[in-house]
């Protein structure tokens, strides 16, 4: 009986070809006549094929290509049953051209399920690709990134040999400016289902001509996110998948499509939702078969055009420009920074700022001393000395005179029986704040109605306390808006309108604060005339602590309406995109 030896080497290289390409390792090594026709003979016999696909070409650094490749393939162990399958992943990295297009050779090239391509500043890889598939090439799915890389002629020729694609994403598709014919057919047609394009603004790819004709030669397509500088092609899209419909009406009798399609689009500055539907759908009526619940056919007349297209037809505006949860996390951003830096300073302004005094040769200021904060008085008897003619006077609330000690006139008046050397050299000053006195002067120094500065005022009491409260009430509200944008940011609540609810509260602590900061204004300037001192001059003629406005409070609350006033503006902003995004959402 005669061996395979004997047959002659063209039978022996088509018996070798129904091998599977895991077999083909163990003959080559049964003689040299075997080694010598497999590698002969290569083409002609099985090779692996690979299920995933991922090539990359970075920026040349030495101005040599080089690239990567993530490669998966299967190995059956059981040739009868495709479940039985043991998958190989191959990552080779720092190749150059010859090597990359050796590995690739390798490799069934009738089919990949997985393809994706990566390209940075480059131009190489699609002329490799189209060396290495000079036929036919049966994708499922083709997954593109073109970063800052003018290959469009290199990479149409590639894609016009991919046949059975289902599902395209490109993104994003920068050509770096390249110039491109204004109205050419996506080689790619027949199959999709999906369809992904994200464009660079410096790449005008999909057009008219291209839109109508994917619509026409892919009935199944019924996925479709495109984002360009250009919308010329969106009225062509929705045209055609009308067009498509009534085809559909006509040939089935019914309004029976299984899938719905959506459409996504990008959402541009001063869109005007309304008129982009008017554009799309018009003015028209459209009549149509439908099942009523009763399952009977129904002629279904008066319905606007694009109410029932939405039926089928779900249409969303975004990317370009920015959505609410974008314009909510600059609002965050931006107004926590603020109202982090707010509060601290109001907080300071509240307790440990004590301006310098305008007249130190009268009015002494006590620092470092064990007190909360800087102390700033006069010391009694050098206030009665100078005052003497003023008719001013300081007493124990039975009338009894003070004449020596320690008086804090502003904002309230505390008295310390130590003098000013004493609290000096004690480094403490001994204050009980229950105990009330009286410092009379007149109203004025030509006016001999006496006025006591220590009494309380009720003026000055409500200002103070309507201040507090409005500034509190709005650091609440800001806290609550600030959780509120959490929420709006991890994506709760997609279906109402929050920014709107934001841009509603935020104006409520913005006018709290205006008229807190009016308020204080008010007081710091009036302190004393609220008091019953008739003027500034004579504040000015006793000596008295006038500090004016409180700097530290003041620019506190200035930042506070600053973030108040970004929250408005952003959430505003916010509410009309989420608005919009609600009413596309419902389509």
């Amino acid at each position: 009986m005669l061996g395979m030896e004997t047959l002659p080497d063209e039978i022996l290289a088509n018996i070798f070809s129904y091998l599977n390409w895991e077999s083909l390792p163990s003959v080559r090594g049964v003689s040299r006549r075997f080694c010598n026709i497999i590698d002969d003979n290569k083409n002609l016999l099985k090779k692996p094929k690979l299920e995933y696909l991922r090539l990359y070409q970075l920026p040349n650094e030495d101005g040599y290509p080089k690239f990567k490749l993530i490669m998966e393939f299967f190995k059956n162990i059981d040739d009868k049953n495709d479940k039985l399958k043991r998958s190989h992943i191959l990552t080779l990295e720092d190749l150059d051209y010859i090597d990359t297009k050796n590995y690739l050779d390798k490799f069934d090239k009738k089919s990949i399920n997985h393809l994706a391509i990566t390209m940075v500043e480059s131009m190489d890889l699609f002329d490799l690709l189209n060396i290495c598939y000079q036929h036919e090439l049966k994708v499922n799915f083709l997954e593109m990134s073109i970063h800052n890389s003018p290959v469009f002629h290199s990479m149409i020729n590639f894609m016009g040999k991919l046949k059975n694609v289902k599902h395209i994403d490109i993104e994003p598709l920068c050509l770096d400016g390249q110039i491109l014919p204004s109205e050419f057919i996506f080689p790619i047609f027949g199959h999709l289902s999906s369809l992904r394009i994200d464009e660079c603004r410096c790449t005008s790819f999909v057009n008219t001509l291209m839109a109508g004709d994917m619509i026409r030669n892919n009935p199944d397509l019924s996925n479709i996110i495109v984002y360009s500088i250009r919308d010329d092609y969106e009225a062509v899209f929705v045209d055609e998948i009308k067009n498509r419909e009534v085809i559909h009406w006509e040939e089935k009798k019914c309004d029976c499509l299984e899938k719905r399609t959506k459409l996504m689009f990008a959402f541009r500055k001063d869109m005007n939702i309304d008129t982009k539907w008017l554009n799309f759908f018009g003015h028209g009526e459209y009549l149509c078969d439908f099942a009523d619940q009763d399952g009977q056919a129904a002629l279904c007349s008066g319905l606007k055009y694009h109410k029932l297209i939405k039926k089928k037809l779900f249409i969303s505006f975004q990317g370009l420009y920015m959505g609410s949860r974008i314009t909510t996390i600059i609002a965050l951003v931006l107004g926590a920074i603020l109202f982090f830096v707010s509060g601290p300073l109001v907080l300071m302004g509240y307790t440990t700022f004590t301006p310098n005094p305008k007249d130190p040769t009268n009015i002494v200021k006590l620092e470092n001393i064990d007190y909360d904060k800087d102390v700033i008085g006069r010391d009694v008897s050098d206030f009665l000395k100078k005052n003497k003619n003023y008719g001013a006077s300081i007493q124990e609330m039975d009338g009894k005179p003070i004449t020596r000690g320690f008086i804090v006139p502003y904002p309230k008046c505390y008295y310390s029986k130590q003098t000013i050397d004493q609290i000096k050299s004690e480094k403490k000053i001994d204050i009980e704040p229950e105990r009330k006195i009286k410092i009379l002067i007149n109203k004025a120094p030509a006016n001999t109605d006496k006025v006591d500065i220590c009494m309380e005022n009720n003026v000055i009491n409500s200002i103070e306390r309507t201040i507090l409260s409005l500034t509190s009430i709005g650091y609440i509200i800001i806290i609550i808006i600030l959780i509120l944008v959490g929420l709006i940011i991890l994506g709760c609540c997609m279906n109402i309108n929050v920014p709107k609810l934001v841009y509603i509260l935020s104006n409520v602590p913005l006018i709290f604060s205006v008229i807190a900061i009016a308020l204080m204004i008010f007081l710091d300037l009036n302190h004393y005339q609220l008091r019953g001192i008739q003027d500034k001059t004579t504040v000015q003629t006793y000596g008295l602590y006038d500090p004016g406005i409180n700097f530290f409070k003041l620019i506190g609350l200035v930042v506070f309406i600053v973030c108040c006033l970004s929250f408005t503006i952003l959430m505003s902003i916010a509410a009309k995109q989420r608005k919009n995004e609600i009413i596309l959402s419902k389509a």
